[in-house]
């Protein structure tokens, strides 16, 4: 019996394997998070009637069929390298009946599918986890020559899991940090953190956009918050999924990575646990 053909897999920086289900299941938890964290935008961005939208890197498309649903007039398109996740989030948006949202399977390293000055508005969120720090320019490019004059570039990152009194979560942490430095994707020669935020209004002016602004915001998921619970199944499943990454580059033996998982998830249970977590949503304007 023949086999169809079926298109080779997109090739992809990401550490974790974009069609695993799991991480499906975790992207959609945690993506309404930190909606309800950030904002679907900024309050200084609106969106007018009419308007082309494009979410890079959607995954299972909660902040896509979220605008669509917001913005019934306009037209919102979400991108990402999972056929999996863009099947799921197409799925979801006919159940919502939602007509103008959207979805395609794109890989965000390469040429954006889309003729210049086509978008209003691109959204970016934890894009740092798939870009290298010599593709992001090449990106923000990208994103430029897409967005029509007055278009607007809106990008949220995070430095790390965050600051605690956790030993282990600081220690997996600082692994995955490390193993993300092996990848070229920090900012940072040493230390905990990614080193994103403090570059993002550079690496957005240095794409041609201007004016340039930026917008902190706290994530406190200290025990008995209302975060508490949601980010601690987000963190079991990440340091259960990022497991193999980390082997991979000899930064821990299985072992003592075995034990380090079950340790954190001890103390992240613990009634003493504290947790904040630092983001950043910075836009840009592509000029007229």
């Amino acid at each position: 019996m023949s086999t169809p053909n079926r298109p080779a897999p997109l090739q992809t920086s990401y550490p974790i394997d974009p069609e695993n289900v799991h991480e499906m299941n975790r992207l959609t938890n945690q993506a309404r998070l930190m909606t309800e964290t950030t904002g679907l935008l900024p309050p200084q961005v609106s969106l007018m009637a009419g308007q082309t939208v494009l979410d890079i890197g959607c995954g299972p498309g909660e902040w896509v069929l979220a605008v669509a649903h917001q913005y019934p007039d306009c037209q919102v398109i979400g991108l990402d390298i999972s056929q999996r996740m863009i099947t799921y989030a197409g799925a979801c948006a006919q159940v919502q009946r939602l007509p103008n949202a959207r979805f395609e399977v794109a890989n965000a390293c390469e040429p954006l599918p889309f003729p210049a000055n086509s978008c209003d508005l691109i959204h970016a969120r934890f894009v740092t986890g798939f870009l290298s720090t010599t593709i992001w320019p090449v990106f923000l490019n990208e994103c430029f020559r897409v967005l029509r004059p007055n278009g607007i570039l809106c990008n949220t990152e995070l430095e790390n899991m965050g600051d605690t009194n956790s030993t282990a979560l600081a220690r997996y942490n600082a692994l995955i940090v490390q193993s993300m430095r092996l990848g070229q994707r920090c900012f940072t020669e040493t230390g905990d953190r990614i080193g994103i935020t403090s570059r993002q209004t550079s690496l957005l002016r240095d794409g041609g956009f201007s004016p340039v602004y930026q917008q902190p915001h706290v994530l406190n998921y200290s025990a008995e918050t209302p975060a508490h619970s949601l980010m601690i199944e987000d963190f079991a499943a990440l340091m259960q999924l990022i497991q193999p990454v980390l082997l991979r580059d000899k930064l821990i033996e299985q072992e003592e990575l075995s034990l380090l998982y079950l340790e954190a998830m001890e103390q992240m249970h613990a009634s003493d646990f504290y947790a904040v977590m630092f983001l950043q949503t910075a836009w840009g304007i592509k000029p007229a």
